[in-house]
């Protein structure tokens, strides 16, 4: 800590972070920052905002992972990372969501059917574990250890019961009525009420819209009238599917998109956030700073593995956007000299 002196007879600042501002005046008091960088405006700087892009001076987050409520896509995140006491922690992408909660046991995220086969749901937590892996979230070992669980797990496999097809331990007739549907469980019950997908694993129950179909089976999941395979924001009801908030629309609707004001032409990730946006050059999203220039590329790396998976980008251009990442100073020191990182994909 150190004290800002001033001319004598006037009392002395206190400067915990040492970074030449007084805390009174400091967007990021335990933070060392002299660039004082605020990209929302919400007072708080963005080497200790935990969601950069959205305004929440009062750092809201209900399920302690670090991201706020303002940016958190996945809400209710619990511990799911075992470590090596056998003890479970939380760890979670820049998005807030955790492995559990991108490869739900029932069926993949935001889908409507289950999964095809134990194959595909261990494929999809070891890809999940390998991004946070890069990302630095979890160690190798814990990514190790999440795989092997998912491998032992009966996430994955249809185990048909007398009274309860999918095997899900959610009865076809739970309510005992002698009609198969005609109580479904919603609100988040799982006894004493219908599979509300009696075909397809489902033990959460989950149902988004409260219609008496679960999320796995919906072709709507958000009730808004649009289908899923149509609906800029599956998962958010927005009939009207405005996408008005970027330079340009990006495909990813107002109702979800949580990085507004993108470039025109950047490729865009399922939360409407280009590369340039999900790895700023002066500071990660949530986060103090770049550890390092490793710490920069690796972001990159990893945004630039879903777009490619999810077919945004091609190789080809990948491999273009990573030589930018590469020419750039950024995720070094002193910050002043970083130039901005991606011409095409720059943070707002």
């Amino acid at each position: 800590m150190l004290l800002v002196c001033g001319l004598p007879g006037v009392r002395a600042e206190v400067d915990t972070d040492g970074d030449g501002i007084a805390d009174d005046r400091d967007r990021c008091p335990a933070v060392f920052d002299p660039a004082q960088g605020d990209s929302d405006a919400d007072g708080v700087g963005n080497k200790c905002d935990n969601c950069r892009l959205a305004p929440n001076p009062e750092q809201d987050d209900d399920d302690d992972d670090g991201v706020g409520n303002a940016c958190d896509l996945c809400a209710d995140t619990v511990e799911d990372i075992p470590n090596k006491e056998g003890e479970l922690r939380i760890a979670v992408a820049a998005d807030g969501c955790s492995i559990r909660q991108r490869c739900p046991c029932e069926g993949p995220a935001g889908g409507t059917a289950r999964w095809r086969n134990k194959r595909t749901y261990v494929a999809c937590v070891t890809r999940y574990a390998r991004r946070l892996r890069l990302a630095g979230a979890i160690t190798e070992r814990e990514r190790a250890a999440v795989v092997a669980l998912a491998r032992r797990s009966a996430c994955g496999r249809l185990d048909p019961k007398p009274g309860d097809f999918d095997g899900d331990g959610i009865l076809d007739d739970g309510d005992g009525s002698g009609r198969v549907g005609d109580g479904p469980c919603t609100g988040g019950r799982t006894s004493a009420c219908d599979d509300n997908c009696p075909r397809i694993s489902n033990p959460l129950q989950r149902d988004l819209d409260g219609d008496g179909k679960g999320d796995v089976c919906d072709g709507d999941v958000d009730g808004d009238g649009v289908r899923n395979d149509a609906d800029n924001c599956p998962r958010d009801a927005n009939e009207d599917q405005a996408d008005a908030t970027d330079e340009a629309p990006d495909g990813v609707g107002d109702a979800c998109d949580r990085c507004p004001g993108t470039r025109a032409g950047d490729e865009v990730d399922h939360r409407g956030c280009s590369v340039g946006q999900t790895c700023p050059c002066e500071s990660p999203r949530v986060g103090a700073a770049w550890r390092g220039r490793a710490d920069y590329l690796s972001c990159v790396r990893v945004e630039l593995v879903e777009l490619t998976q999810a077919g945004v980008v091609t190789p080809l251009r990948a491999r273009a956007i990573r030589r930018e990442a590469r020419a750039s100073r950024c995720g070094r020191q002193p910050l002043e000299q970083a130039r901005a990182p991606l011409a095409s994909s720059a943070s707002p």
